[in-house]
């Protein structure tokens, strides 16, 4: 599928479940985990020419609905609007498969 088209159907998808309804559970998944920050993680390498992916799509759709921009954690850039966003200090916990 082309990125646009993608990027069409996946924003209709986001869409039709809207905003408030994500948000809540954005929001339960954090409180489920003390209140920590989320990450949105993919596979693709965004910093390749060419290379895109759904959470980009995600950090637009969602900057367009709240105002909010969301940290790129490696570059400290934002995506979407919303304005500057404060560097977090990230406190990393290794979990265990086993």
């Amino acid at each position: 599928m082309t990125q646009e088209r993608y990027r069409q159907a996946y924003r209709a998808k986001l869409d039709k479940a809207g905003y408030p309804a994500i948000k809540a559970e954005l929001e339960a998944i954090s409180r489920a985990n003390g209140g920590r920050d989320l990450v949105l993680l993919c596979w693709e390498d965004i910093r390749k020419p060419g290379e895109w992916c759904h959470r980009t799509m995600f950090a637009g759709w969602w900057a367009e609905h709240s105002g909010q921009g969301v940290l790129e954690l490696e570059s400290g850039q934002t995506v979407g609007g919303g304005g500057p966003v404060e560097s977090p200090v990230l406190q990393l916990v290794q979990g265990s498969l086993f």
